[in-house]
């Protein structure tokens, strides 16, 4: 039993912080093969590989949830905040589809189903935020705000690019087109014979529910997630070669821009002080200070190091101290 508590509550010990590199790892291929899932010719070539794929992991996530459930101190607290709720929802669009417990389904349903899935990244955050609020974290903080924004970057690239997916490019996927050719053909059909006069039937040209404005052919760009993935990163980094043309992918267009500038700062941030640190500054000898008591309290104060390891290094002479902090501040 003590196992698995470690292995689902206890955060300083190495099995829990292996079980989330392990679940994180599945995060990011599962993410990964649900933006593939999105390309036909792929999906009908690997489609049992990517079933097997969701199977295992929503079976990890299980596993997961009901070891936090079990393992937290306030069980119906975690079942019902945030994390908790980002769990459920990170298996719940799987078993929907799985055992239609809907009673249907829709090709429009089982497509929200497929972006939902992408949800799950987010429990990656909460593993991010542990380990930057962990002891660790004092001790090279470089690369943990490195890990941080990768994160970042990572979360962003992938959510904005399934939502345009969704808001947009559902205006012109097959079945929509296909759909809206078919009811077009009727509309003429049924005109030809009120006038008895044979048309020919046009091309169904896709249109903007919000704005009533046309979607052509050569502005149809966000026809599967791999695509919009190129787009997210160009906005995320300020660049672009392809635009959205409806007002919801416009609104996540500029969201995704928004977004990109704080990721930019906040790497800007962290090169930064990696320049300062390794090639002007030595942060361990900058401070003047006349005693180790001194040392370790400007230690704390400039978030090198906690106050469990402040304990510690008070055993250790202040030439120590020194050694030691050198050798962490240049990793």
């Amino acid at each position: 039993m003590q196992l698995l508590r470690n292995l689902f509550s206890e955060p300083s010990t190495a099995l829990y912080r292996n079980w989330k590199l392990f679940t994180n790892f599945l995060i990011i291929v599962s993410c990964i093969a649900i933006a593939l899932e999105t390309v036909e010719s792929i999906a009908h070539k690997y489609e049992h590989y990517f079933k097997f794929l969701e199977f295992f992991t929503v079976f990890i996530f299980i596993l997961d949830y009901l070891g936090n459930i079990a393992y937290a101190k306030k069980r119906l607290k975690y079942i019902f905040s945030f994390w908790g709720l980002i769990d459920l929802l990170s298996i719940l669009p799987t078993l929907l589809q799985s055992f239609n417990l809907l009673g249907f389904q829709s090709v429009k349903l089982i497509r929200t189903f497929q972006v939902a899935r992408m949800i799950r990244i987010l429990k990656m955050l909460h593993t991010t935020i542990e380990d930057a609020q962990s002891s660790r974290a004092n001790a090279n903080p470089i690369k943990t705000n490195l890990k941080i924004y990768f994160t970042g970057f990572f979360m962003v690239t992938m959510i904005s690019s399934t939502l345009m997916y969704y808001v947009e490019g559902g205006y012109y996927t097959r079945e929509a087109l296909e759909a809206g050719q078919a009811h077009l053909d009727v509309q003429t059909r049924i005109k030809s014979s009120d006038t008895e006069i044979e048309t020919t039937a046009p091309i169904f040209m896709p249109v903007d529910a919000l704005t009533g404005n046309d979607i052509p052919e050569d502005k149809r760009f966000f026809t599967s997630i791999p695509n919009t993935i190129w787009w997210s990163i160009l906005a995320i980094t300020g660049n672009g070669d392809m635009f959205p043309v409806t007002l919801g992918g416009r609104v996540i267009a500029c969201i995704t821009y928004f977004l990109g500038l704080i990721l930019f700062g906040v790497l800007i941030n962290i090169v930064g002080k990696s320049i300062m640190t390794n090639f002007f500054i030595d942060p361990i000898a900058a401070p003047q200070v006349n005693s180790k008591q001194e040392l370790l309290s400007s230690l704390i104060q400039q978030g090198w190091i906690g106050q469990h390891e402040a304990e510690v290094l008070s055993k250790l002479s202040i030439e120590e101290i020194n050694r030691r902090m050198r050798i962490i501040a240049k990793r």
